[in-house]
């Protein structure tokens, strides 16, 4: 009987301190968020974003004032799925998938106005469980890789377009890497892989570390949770899909990057099978790498756009 009651005390113990724990850090992790936030100089003084500061904030500002239409998914679970379309009178668009928690265009405002500049039309997704868009949870891109499918069904359904590049960033990059595998439509030309996470496991693992908390306790856990409710093993890596993809890629990421390491960047590139290509931006931080990278990840995406495109 004392055997039991040891039992029964661990048991006890682990849900206290381990169980419970994980349950409140998935509900955090993976409930909605916000958003809604755009770039300002207020906000951008002081952070990672301030040397570029000036040419982002005109960027944005440039994106948002050329918008024009308001344009829905409806995904495969039945949640509306919102965007913004910027008609740039093209056959070629480019999709945007923003990050966790970014916002659609000022995640990408920069590369925006280079692309508008070569002509695409402009397609910036709102993620399932973000702003608008409909969904309890995300699934920091595994779930959402099935949304980037019905995104691709959309735009490829129009007469005139005849190209698409999927452009993705942190977990929206992601997204685009787990769905790579399953895109059929041959007017998906490329895909850029902008820092992604190897798969949602481990970057969850490297985050639990940084935070000291015990993720051999937690994310067996939270694994099971999402398994259950997402319906998704978090543990895939998007090298699995990337092995299998028929889209050529483009993958950028910052060795000083130290929110998805960089080595998760080369995980994924060395698993992609397809024609591929890498940018390695020295020393700067996440997200802002295309604009620390100046010239040399500008002229490496429209060298890769000219290639495919």
């Amino acid at each position: 009987m004392i055997f039991l009651y040891i039992a029964l005390g661990l048991l006890a113990l682990y849900i206290i301190f381990a169980a419970a724990p994980a349950a409140v850090i998935y509900h955090m992790v993976f409930s909605r968020k916000d958003n809604s936030k755009m770039l300002t100089r207020q906000d951008l003084i002081g952070s990672r974003y301030e040397p570029y500061m000036d040419e982002l904030i005109a960027a944005d500002g440039f994106i948002r004032g050329r918008i024009t239409d308001r344009v829905s998914i409806t995904a495969r679970d039945g949640e509306i799925m919102y965007g913004d379309y910027l008609d740039n009178r093209s056959d070629k668009t480019v999709i945007f998938v923003h990050g966790y928690c970014g916002n659609p265009i000022s995640n990408f405002c920069l590369q925006a106005r280079h692309l508008y500049e070569r002509g695409f039309n402009m397609l910036f997704i709102t993620q399932r469980a973000h702003g608008e868009s409909g969904g309890k949870r995300h699934g920091l891109g595994i779930i959402e890789q099935y949304d980037i499918l019905k995104w691709i069904e959309l735009e490829a359904a129009k007469p005139g377009v005849t190209g698409i590049l999927l452009y993705g960033s942190s977990m929206g990059s992601s997204a685009v890497a787990y769905s790579s595998d399953k895109i059929t439509s041959e007017k998906v030309k490329g895909m850029v892989i902008d820092c992604a996470f190897s798969s949602v496991g481990e970057q969850l693992y490297y985050d639990s570390r940084k935070r000291k908390i015990p993720p051999v306790l937690v994310i067996p856990v939270i694994r099971l949770i999402a398994r259950i409710e997402l319906g998704e093993d978090i543990y895939t890596p998007c090298g699995k899909s990337l092995a299998k993809t028929k889209v050529p890629a483009l993958f950028i990421h910052a060795t000083g990057d130290t929110t998805v390491p960089y080595e998760y960047g080369l995980k994924n590139y060395n698993a992609c099978a397809f024609p591929k290509e890498l940018i390695t931006v020295e020393g700067s931080q996440h997200i802002v790498e295309y604009a620390a990278g100046e010239e040399k990840t500008k002229q490496g995406l429209l060298n890769f756009i000219d290639k495919y495109f």
